[in-house]
């Protein structure tokens, strides 16, 4: 009996899942430290928002997919929605659509259900009263063309302030009272739609309340993760906001851990090689002072002319940098898992991680500080 009930709790225990949003104030060129939070977190899906990437597409890193969709090419890089799936997850996938630059859906077999995952970032409420209500249509849509049936998972950036009053099934009092436009919106598409948000049935103190805090150290809760009826309310087994985790944003983490019938394929696609020039190797003085050598020895042979026009010039000037390239720094191969890139990323090295934890070391020590400035002020 023992050994059963052993059995009976290793399995619950392997069925909860840690779900989380986050505001990361931009992913370019903070892609791993946004991940190592991930990681370190043991967040095993997570739903970015104000990524800044552009166009849409997949990522492969070495433990997450990241799965985006961005403003077009050619346009400024804003907006921008994502969602990070764990490596032992991502065979669960079965359907991506990329609805806009702030509503994107994953679509995962949780066994013998489906569990549809919006990653969503709305219009700041100082917005145009149209884009916001434009917004809420898109997601309104989107909303009514998945399964009714299935499991129905949107967790954001919602730039709103829904207060405290009870809405029975819908939200309850643990929240701030400030109640904004944006929050009218969200609460009336919750309520037409029977979707529980779940951040307001959760009696914790504020520093895991609150989701987001400006620089004049203001905070408000604007992130949150709502649920359709399809998942039970006794899923849901906490929500709170992890202080700790930081990549320079005014977005705190928020956590949710949920219980699923998730059972994750053991087996990814085979990935391919491929072989890319190993600029990763300029790091080195000696190698680049090499490159630089041999890219004077292209030019000279190899010269632009004023007569030349200019597709020959540009590909006059491609072919010396490859060519230099090639001969000076190397190759090193990439794998591709079918139309998913393989993002290593090696300059994410041993002294940049150090610099890292001693900016999120001074991040929490700031975090302190202000909180007990603000306790010593109420006293």
């Amino acid at each position: 009996m023992t050994h059963a009930r052993n059995r009976i709790t290793a399995w619950k225990k392997k069925c909860i899942l840690r779900f989380a949003t986050w505001n990361i104030k931009s992913f370019n060129n903070k892609d791993q430290e946004t991940l190592k939070e991930l990681k370190d977190n043991k967040i095993d899906i997570c739903a970015l928002q104000e990524t800044k990437k552009k166009g849409k597409g997949q990522l492969q890193y070495d433990d997450y997919l990241v799965i985006y969709s961005g403003v077009e090419k050619q346009t400024r890089a804003k907006e921008g929605v994502a969602i990070a799936v764990a490596r032992k997850y991502q065979s669960n996938i079965r359907h991506c659509s990329y609805v806009s630059s702030r509503i994107l859906v994953v679509r995962m077999e949780t066994g013998d259900q489906k569990l549809n995952i919006v990653s969503v970032y709305s219009p700041e409420d100082n917005k145009p009263k149209q884009e916001r209500e434009s917004f809420y249509d898109q997601l309104q849509n989107t909303i009514q063309s998945l399964p009714s049936d299935q499991h129905i998972l949107i967790l954001g950036d919602f730039n709103a302030r829904i207060g405290n009053q009870i809405i029975p099934g819908i939200k309850q009092r643990f929240n701030e009272n400030v109640l904004n436009d944006n929050g009218e919106l969200m609460i009336d598409l919750c309520t037409f739609n029977e979707l529980r948000i779940n951040n307001t049935f959760y009696d914790h103190k504020e520093q895991h309340k609150f989701t987001f805090s400006n620089t004049r150290g203001h905070r408000s809760t604007i992130d949150y993760i709502v649920t359709n009826r399809y998942i039970h309310p006794l899923q849901i087994l906490d929500i709170r906001t992890l202080n700790s985790a930081d990549v320079g944003s005014d977005h705190s983490l928020l956590l949710a851990k949920i219980k699923l019938k998730f059972k994750p394929h053991k087996k990814l696609g085979q990935a391919t090689q491929e072989v890319k020039i190993n600029i990763e190797s300029l790091w080195g003085l000696s190698i680049k002072q090499l490159y630089e050598k041999r890219l004077t020895e292209k030019i000279q042979v190899n010269p632009i002319k004023a007569e030349d026009s200019i597709n020959t010039s540009w590909e006059k000037l491609k072919n010396n940098i490859k060519e230099a390239a090639y001969e000076a720094l190397g190759t090193r191969s990439i794998k591709r898992n079918n139309s998913t890139k393989i993002n290593k990323t090696p300059w994410f090295r041993p002294e940049i991680k150090e610099k890292c934890r001693e900016k999120k070391i001074a991040y929490l020590n700031y975090r302190t500080a202000n909180r007990s400035r603000r306790c010593s002020g109420q006293n």
